[in-house]
């Protein structure tokens, strides 16, 4: 490559590089290179003389943590391409005396022998100066940074959130040989909400079978609109365990409220309106990741209060109240907006 070009080449790098680091240089550019290049070269040799059973690493495998290291591969057989200069660095294996150092090969054809000092020598071994070693947590997080970035984004969503949990249990230090990650289905993930009015039972008399027809309708009308996005293409991919958290609203002005405050913050959900009496009778949101923070509980003086923050954002003020009855004997949640509450 030409001066004019590796230049060219330098400077569209360099603009990149300036992003990250805005006090960047050319030279800042061209060192950073060498030192990638140079951590490159040196793992390269450890992992061929692992192969060929050679030195330390003869005895076991070595495999580099270097998370760049197969996308500079490419460089194998190929000599340095800088300015005309190359730094020849220390391997493991070397006793080195002193260093050659190259000029430009335009200036001289023969290489120049310089003496170094017993502390130089120590610098120019220690890998620890040559590059900015890296910590293993900071490869393996860039690691799965490049991974999810080939996630589509309903994939990565639920990725990140599982990962997410792995780490809060970790911190808890509840994690052990036997923790794993057990995947039975996609609702696992993925939850739709369904809100009804309380009041069409308790004050309109209505039957349970027609409260139930309104929840369904509701429910295919949302499915059917929103059909072609990716949650809800992976919710619909398990019929046979698809989620479904149903809770109930006291009044038709409390749904009415409800889906402003959902449309205030772009969840998506459709709104049932029974016909011809033109009354709003049921609320669906569309299929969205479930996380641990979604239905949060906090404690007051007379009621245990479930925050739905799946639906809303952290700073939401909207309370539903919970408590539990037994039906059958079986102990239920029943979600009901407070009273007291001014919407």
């Amino acid at each position: 490559m030409n001066r004019e070009a590796r230049q060219q080449c330098y400077e569209a790098l360099l603009d990149i590089m300036k992003k990250y680091s805005p006090d960047a240089t050319i030279d800042t550019l061209k060192r950073k290179l060498e030192n990638l290049r140079s951590s490159y070269k040196r793992e390269h040799k450890r992992v061929e003389d692992s192969k060929a059973g050679i030195g330390k690493y003869a005895k076991t495998p070595h495999v580099s943590k270097l998370w760049y290291f197969e996308l500079l591969t490419f460089l194998d057989g190929r000599e340095s391409e800088g300015d005309g200069t190359e730094c020849d660095f220390p391997s493991d294996n070397e006793n080195i005396k002193e260093v050659i150092i190259c000029g430009d090969s335009s200036q001289s054809n023969a290489p120049k022998k310089r003496k170094y000092s017993p502390k130089q020598l120590e610098q120019q071994s220690s890998p620890s100066l040559l590059v900015i070693q890296e910590e293993e947590w900071e490869v393996t997080a860039k690691s799965w940074a490049l991974q999810l970035k080939d996630l589509s984004t309903s994939q990565k969503t639920i990725a990140t959130k599982l990962i997410s949990d792995v780490l809060f249990f970790g911190k808890l230090e509840k994690l052990n040989l036997e923790s794993a990650l057990q995947v039975h289905s996609m609702a696992n993930s993925i939850v739709q909400y369904v809100l009804v009015r309380g009041d069409l039972i308790t004050k309109l008399q209505w039957p349970l079978g027609a409260v139930i027809a309104q929840a369904c309708h509701a429910c295919t009308a949302v499915t059917h609109l929103f059909h072609d996005d990716e949650l809800t293409q992976e919710y619909l991919k398990d019929l046979d365990n698809m989620h479904k958290v149903v809770l109930e609203v006291p009044t038709e002005a409390a749904l009415n409220a409800l889906a402003e405050k959902l449309k205030e913050n772009n969840i998506d959900h459709k709104l049932w309106m029974e016909q011809p009496e033109n009354i709003p009778t049921c609320l669906v949101v569309k299929p969205y990741p479930k996380t641990e923070n979604l239905e949060r509980m906090a404690v007051n003086e007379q009621h245990r209060i479930g925050k739905l923050n799946n639906l809303y954002s952290k700073d939401s003020d909207f309370f539903p109240i919970m408590h539990f009855e037994k039906q059958d004997g079986i102990a239920i949640e029943i979600y009901n907006w407070d009273s007291n509450y001014t919407l």
